[in-house]
Formats: structure tokens, sequence, C-alpha cells
């Protein structure tokens, strides 16, 4: 690992990432930071994270319930 810039990104989903969505993003978001913060590409890690509908609450309630009209 190099002691110039890096980054580092977390990116989350409820349900709904794919491994090609994956591999697109992973190379969109990595030449992006890239060209406008000048991060070497081999400096870029990130990771993702799919969770499951029963799993995430928002306004008191899971996401299963709230997509289910409860």
């Amino acid at each position: 690992m190099a002691n110039g810039p890096s980054a580092v990104a977390d990116l989350r989903s409820i349900g709904s990432l794919n491994l090609e969505d994956n591999r697109k993003t992973a190379e969109v978001i990595t030449d992006l930071l890239h060209q406008q913060l000048n991060i070497p590409k081999s400096e870029v890690r990130m990771f993702f994270n799919d969770y499951k509908p029963d799993m995430v609450a928002m306004d008191g309630k899971v996401i299963t319930d709230i997509l289910a009209g409860k």
C-alpha cells in the first residue's frame, strides 16, 4: 500500500446486489475517484454489503413490512 492518497468505499444495498452490477459499479467508482481526486486505481478498496429486507428498518418498521404495505 502506498503512502499517498487512497479511498475506501462501503456500498450498501437492500436485496439488489449481484456480481455483474458490482463489477460495473467498482469500475465506474474507481475511475471516478482516479479522474476527479487523482487516487491511484490500485489504492481504491470497496466493500459491497447486501442486506435482506428483514435486516433493515426505517421509520420504526422493517423494510419487509414496508414493501408489503404494512
